[in-house]
């Protein structure tokens, strides 16, 4: 039977109801962004114990993994709740004789799990659009881009913005949703350079070892445990060190299955080693520990679960080997405030275990190699995405509101901390959809294409202004739109839509709703416009032409080395000739040299706006 005490308050989202919320009529879809528990823990009780029946998605790792988490998790309950029994007999709290649930519903509620590859997008009831993004961290998370009606949220779940010895860093469009909804576990935390720690943790395990001592790193079964263990086996081989490593219980001999049978999920380095036949998650010198080996003299490395010395095979040990000052502890990431690792952390030297005081003479070292990103790592991703606004959760209350100042201050967007059962209301521009036809999308590309710029493709969609503009590729629709600069856009609230007023090209004013296409104007203008004069330094006129026109060559040149990763990329006359026939073409469209007046006059349309400011940077460099 399904305890309740042990999960969130979902009926909270009940409100002020009397009847029993239908949580599948209520909820779109559930998205799982990876396999650890702060983030998957309730799924069962969700769909097995409220009832949820809706879609629920997650990547093919993600889904294969979390069986093992919760599995795990109803084994610890079950063996805490009758720990909790035998130590108090009378005592008759709700819950206490309650597992969290079964097997059997562990597995119903996997079957219920949709999959979802990277950069795939799914459609859930017709209008919501789910993609989802490479997200580091752990091996199969991701971040989730979702999309409806014209308005965008990105929930990024946790990620890590700096590549390790397994994953990559995460990655993501600039998308520039509505809504960032950002994990912020450090948020006023920089780290130093990822070899530094390395290296001082390398130099803390073998120096203990050497001098006769124990090693007890407690992580998580997956995540920082195959990220340390790689760091060891490979330490190990290149100095050839016999010192035995352990690792504890078999879920992790599990987990490295799904790291081997997902192996592109991992970074290039591990994916390239596994092109030659050599798997790295076939350690050689991690074994599983018997438990005996607990009790021994030798000198080990022990990897022990859970993370935060909360219970399990961690704690225990911890509570043997904490008398000596020979032995080592080091603690590779967060420990929640109430947990033993963070009472150590705290500098206390007397603990509480299992109702035993126990002195704490072991060495105790924290370096983080946490997989995720730091304050320096959230700013990066919000400033690549361009977020109109920004939501900070999965942190601590005060940082969280140290960072949600620098984002204010430094991104100039609002940015909200909500505290738990909050509600938020956030407004966003109202927006107009247009439909475009294909055929002026592929006019639009015959220039891109060449050049290596951004890409408009059927059936997607642009931002513009107050405007959504979708792309449309039905081919018994022939549109004839162009969209340039507005003459006018104001707007008002009606009682049952959002109206904007729009001047045409012949000057005649259209009122038209929100999501109302535009197939029936022949035409809107929106042309963006852009001039400076030419500087009083340049008294060659048509000697600047030529130095606009090398310029933009050479920066399509430069594209394209970058486009194949190449910093000396020789080019063939052919392709010589092409580009600079493109850089011409380029200058004539979209520039206008006034040599009376010594000005120089950019303009392009507001679909082009890359092909444009681009331009304008060039133009700024030569003036």
């Amino acid at each position: 039977m399904v305890s309740p005490q042990q999960f969130p308050d979902f009926y909270f989202l009940q409100g002020s109801q009397q009847q029993t919320l239908d949580f599948t009529q209520h909820i779109d879809c559930v998205l799982i962004t990876h396999f650890h528990l702060d983030h998957c823990g309730a799924l069962t009780y969700f769909t097995e114990g409220v009832g949820y029946n809706g879609p629920v998605l997650a990547t093919p790792p993600t889904k294969a993994i979390i069986p093992l988490m919760l599995e795990d998790f109803r084994k610890v309950s079950a063996t805490q709740q009758r720990q909790s029994q035998n130590n108090q007999q009378n005592n008759n709290n709700s819950g206490g004789g309650e597992t969290a649930f079964t097997s059997e519903m562990i597995k119903n509620c996997i079957s219920k799990i949709q999959t979802i590859q990277l950069h795939e997008t799914l459609t859930i009831k017709d209008d919501i659009k789910v993609t989802a993004y490479y997200a580091g961290h752990v091996l199969g998370a991701c971040m989730f881009y979702v999309e409806c009606n014209g308005e965008s949220v990105v929930y990024t779940g946790d990620y890590n913005m700096t590549a390790d010895r397994h994953l990559g860093s995460a990655w993501i469009d600039k998308l520039k949703p509505d809504l960032v909804i950002t994990e912020t576990t450090y948020a006023t935390t920089i780290r130093d350079s990822k070899r530094a720690r390395e290296r001082e943790f390398l130099k803390q395990v073998h120096e203990t070892l050497d001098n006769g001592g124990k090693v007890l790193i407690p992580v998580f079964a997956l995540g920082r445990a195959q990220e340390l263990c790689v760091l060891l086996e490979t330490y190990w081989n290149r100095t050839n060190l016999q010192y035995p490593i352990y690792f504890t219980g078999g879920l992790t001999e599990k987990a490295n299955f799904y790291y081997k049978l997902f192996i592109n999920w991992t970074n290039e380095k591990i994916k390239r080693s596994f092109t030659k036949n050599q798997n790295i998650f076939q350690f050689q010198h991690v074994k599983t520990l018997d438990t005996a080996s607990i009790k021994s003299d030798q000198p080990m490395v022990c990897f022990a679960s859970p993370g935060m010395l909360h219970g399990g095979y961690s704690l225990a040990i911890f509570k043997d080997w904490a008398g000596s000052e020979k032995n080592t502890l080091i603690i590779p990431g967060y420990c929640m405030p109430g947990t033993v690792g963070n009472k150590l952390l705290s500098g206390e030297k007397r603990i509480m275990i299992d109702g035993k005081e126990v002195d704490v003479k072991i060495k105790i070292y924290n370096m983080s190699f946490s997989a995720h990103a730091d304050s320096k790592g959230i700013m990066e991703l919000l400033t690549h995405l361009e977020a109109k606004n920004v939501m900070l959760v999965h942190g601590e209350k005060e940082k969280m509101r140290v960072l949600s100042q620098q984002i204010k201050d430094q991104l100039g967007v609002n940015c909200y901390c909500p505290a738990n059962h909050a509600q938020l209301k956030i407004y966003t521009d109202p927006k107009i959809e247009i439909l475009i036809g294909a055929h002026i999308i592929n006019l639009m590309n015959q220039i891109y294409a060449k050049s290596l710029l951004n890409f408009y493709r059927p059936n997607s969609t642009m931002y513009l202004s107050n405007c959504l503009i979708s792309v449309d590729n039905r081919t018994e629709i022939d549109t004839n739109i162009e969209i340039c600069k507005p003459l006018m856009i104001s707007s008002h609230e009606s009682q049952n839509s959002q109206i904007i007023d729009f001047a045409s090209q012949q000057k005649q004013e259209h009122q038209f709703k929100v999501d109302q296409t535009l197939d029936q104007y022949e035409q809107v203008d929106m042309v963006l416009n852009w001039s400076q004069p030419i500087s009083e330094s340049i008294q060659d006129i048509t000697l600047f032409e030529g130095r606009l026109t090398d310029a933009i060559l050479n920066s399509i040149l430069e594209q394209k080395k970058l486009a194949f990763g190449l910093k000396n990329l020789i080019f063939m006359d052919e392709e010589l000739k092409e580009a600079t026939q493109l850089a011409q073409v380029i200058q004539d469209q979209y520039l206008q040299l006034d040599h009376d007046n010594r000005t120089v006059r950019l303009s392009f349309g507001s679909l082009e706006t890359d092909i444009g400011y681009w331009l304008k940077d060039i133009l700024d460099s030569l003036n």
